[in-house]
């Protein structure tokens, strides 16, 4: 009964905490996003409102002859990695599709669901990126998000950018709330490693291209396997690297 009790106590102070940061966060992104303009008479909408709960899995498939983001399954959010593995090969052997589960950052419900994260700037941004597919849903461009794959990665790339420019603005120095919530932020993206990311998956992507417009298949599934063992060398650990990775990934231009 003690112990249930502890368990109870922990439970209830965990969200007591989490909905003060909820809302030191929503103020904060709230207030960025007037500053940058996009408000009605000082009001901001649809108001920012964010759950910082851990988001469901997502089951992505792409056909194995190119990268296609195809067929997407919302998965619970508690899973082993070998069921993951279970789930992608089943769908490799019963469809014949390259599959992956992936966690994602956010879901742009309302309120959106925010993955927790110990990094501020992250939670800004992924805040600010959700809330702008909110706004956007009351626009034509927002509307058609589900269209086709290309309105599809319109729509991300230009909420990623949002993101990423909202918590800058916030993390960078001009905010003086840089301090208090990022004041890892310019240890973070100083640039103090040789390795590019970005250009090596870039590169990735190309060469993974070509090998499949030469219906070269099984060597474009063993190249992005060594890839993915050169990014561990690095420091940079992805589970898997396959076509729906990359289908997944490359919606954010």
């Amino acid at each position: 009964i003690q112990l249930e009790k502890k368990i109870t106590d922990l439970i209830k102070e965990r969200e007591f905490i989490l909905l003060r940061i909820e809302t030191q966060i929503q103020k904060i992104v709230r207030d960025q996003i007037r500053i940058e303009g996009m408000d009605t008479k000082g009001f901001v909408f649809p108001p920012v409102f964010i759950n910082v709960f851990t988001p469901p899995l997502l089951l992505v498939t792409s056909p194995r002859n190119e990268i296609l983001r195809q067929k997407e399954i919302l998965l619970e959010t508690n899973m082993q990695d070998t069921r993951k593995s279970i789930i992608e090969q089943q769908m490799l052997e019963e469809n014949n599709l390259s599959a992956v589960v992936l966690e994602i950052g956010g879901l742009a419900s309302y309120p959106s669901m925010i993955k927790p994260h110990t990094n501020f700037e992250r939670l800004f941004q992924l805040t600010a990126h959700e809330w702008l597919h909110q706004y956007l849903a009351f626009y034509p461009l927002g509307r058609s998000i589900f269209n086709n794959s290309e309105m599809t990665e319109i729509n991300e790339t230009l909420a990623g950018i949002f993101g990423k420019t909202i918590a800058a603005k916030i993390c960078s120095g001009e905010s003086e709330l840089s301090e208090v919530y990022c004041e890892n932020y310019n240890q973070l993206h100083s640039p103090n490693t040789t390795f590019d990311y970005d250009l090596f998956m870039r590169e990735t992507r190309q060469t993974v291209d070509h090998l499949l417009t030469q219906n070269q298949i099984l060597g474009a599934e063993k190249y992005m396997e060594e890839r993915r063992i050169q990014l561990i060398k690095e420091g940079v650990f992805i589970r898997k690297i396959n076509q729906a990775w990359f289908a997944f990934h490359g919606t954010y231009a």
